[in-house]
């Protein structure tokens, strides 16, 4: 059989179009067109932002009183733009739209969801759409069954639909994590009222409506502070974590996966062999299956402890725990740990130091394969915090929010130290590879989008490559995804048409 590789010209293809060089034009390098008709290769810049814990004083959400039970949720797809839920003094579950410019923070009006005496809430913003949220409740108005509200944001208005119910029995400990992956679906995680049992199920948001699947428990006895995370690399998967108090109180955690609508739950497996209080999970995004776990060591004087875990399967495996507080975490009024996209192994752990006086406290933690190195213990808020909970900016590099009350809601910007890598590649402005090396001001002939690059090296024949930030090729897709072209020799790459 005569293979595509066998059909290809020898010299190139024949796409060959002469411009100037604007700069060093390495041999076979993707470059770009500049406005002034000249060619430019991809490259990129860095620049270094300095940790900066907090990055600003804290705001008020200008409600002006007491709150309990805070939330945030950061819209993936509106730079900056975020929201608070909380419950207010009047027993309201009330909500806030918040705005993030560099280390300025800003409020729109309360709006309240549900005017009832509440306890338990959980909100999280759908990535699938732009502006849209769901808000989950303990609806006291109806014996304490599970309700549910879509919410549409708009500059820092917020429209809301009906209410729904999602649970019709007595619920608490609401938790919700969207699919990253597939849109509108979301798990949703709960306590049974009736016999403490930990409970999940998976929901589909579709417009303003919901579907909710069958719900299936994870522990059969008492489950406290059971968190809940989707797995921004594989559909339809995420992990539970929670105490799982028949078993001596001890930490634990389960591998879920979603087919339809129906959920598997893993076996239960150990990450604490003994006594914790509460424990939180985030997803690795830059690395596929890879966790980070912060918990309460009640055990061990209530130190806050950190591990890695690598998940295969429905199995977890874990490294040595490492301590990052040693004195008492408060673990289940405030105890959060985030992963940043745009800054590479490395985790932020929030919490509140019940052994120094109850202060707002990070600290930095980064990961080399299954070790972890830590920071010092840094004081983000110098005085009493109730509860708090922590979301990560993911239009920013290295940025996250805390929401917390000490007695009124506030909230405060906390800066990791990271590097801002910026290219000059679009998903419009590619325009071949050069077809030698040229230098500044040169006529140099470019390979044009469509053509045949034949001055590669070690290509994966059969593979489509991408162009990386800083001008290299690769099998995955970078920030902005733009494709090369697919390979048909380990020298060859047949360069996407226009």
């Amino acid at each position: 059989m005569t293979t595509l590789s066998e059909l290809l010209p020898a010299g190139g293809g024949g796409n060959e179009v002469e411009f100037i060089a604007s700069g060093t034009l390495p041999n076979g390098k993707p470059v770009i067109l500049k406005a002034n008709g000249q060619v430019e290769v991809v490259a990129a810049t860095s620049t270094n932002i300095s940790q900066s814990i907090p990055a600003a004083s804290a705001t008020s959400n200008g409600y002006g009183l007491a709150i309990d039970f805070p939330q945030i949720s950061f819209d993936p797809n509106v730079s900056g733009r975020f929201i608070i839920a909380y419950r207010d003094s009047g027993a309201n579950f009330s909500i806030n739209v918040g705005t993030i410019n560099g280390t300025s923070i800003s409020f729109g009006t309360r709006v309240i969801i549900s005017s009832s005496e509440h306890q338990w809430t959980a909100i999280a913003f759908d990535p699938s759409e732009a502006g849209k949220f769901v808000a989950c409740f303990q609806d006291n108005t109806s014996s304490s069954i599970l309700s549910g509200v879509v919410g549409t944001v708009s500059g820092t208005s917020v429209s809301l639909s009906a209410k729904t119910t999602l649970i019709n029995y007595n619920i608490s400990n609401i938790r919700i994590s969207f699919d990253k992956v597939t849109a509108g679906k979301f798990i949703l995680s709960y306590k049974r009222a009736s016999n403490n049992y930990g409970t999940v199920a998976s929901v589909i948001r579709s417009g303003d409506s919901f579907t909710v699947g069958t719900t299936v428990t994870t522990n059969n006895g008492q489950t406290l502070f059971q968190e809940v995370e989707c797995d921004p690399h594989n559909a339809d998967k995420f992990a539970v974590v929670y105490r799982d108090y028949p078993n001596s109180q001890r930490g634990t955690i389960q591998i879920g996966t979603v087919s339809g609508q129906n959920i598997t739950i893993g076996s239960k497996i150990v990450f604490q062999s003994n006594a914790i209080s509460d424990s939180h999970v985030a997803f690795d995004p830059n690395v596929a299956n890879k966790i980070v776990l912060a918990f309460c060591n009640n055990s061990d004087g209530n130190k806050g402890y950190v591990k890695i875990g690598t998940i295969s399967g429905t199995s977890v495996s874990f490294g040595s725990n490492v301590i990052f507080n040693t004195g008492n975490t408060s673990g289940d009024s405030f105890l959060e740990v985030h992963m940043d996209k745009k800054t590479p192994n490395s985790f932020l752990i929030a919490y509140k130091d019940t052994g120094n006086g109850n202060k707002g406290t990070a600290v930095v933690g980064t990961i080399s394969n299954a070790t972890i190195s830590l920071g010092s213990e840094i004081v983000f808020y110098n005085a009493t915090i109730y509860k708090g909970d922590m979301a990560v900016n993911p239009n920013e590099y290295g940025r996250f929010v805390v929401f917390f009350n000490d007695s009124y809601g506030k909230a405060i910007p906390l800066q990791m130290a990271t590097t801002i890598v910026t290219t000059n590649v679009t998903a419009s402005n590619f325009l071949g590879t050069s077809t030698a090396a040229y230098t500044n001001g040169q006529t140099a002939k470019i390979m044009l989008q469509g053509g045949i690059s034949t001055n590669q090296s070690s290509l994966a024949i059969g593979s489509t490559y991408y162009i990386q930030k800083n001008g290299t090729l690769a099998t995955t897709a970078d920030e902005p995804s733009v494709i090369a072209g697919k390979a048909v020799k380990a020298t060859t790459l047949l360069l996407k048409g226009i």
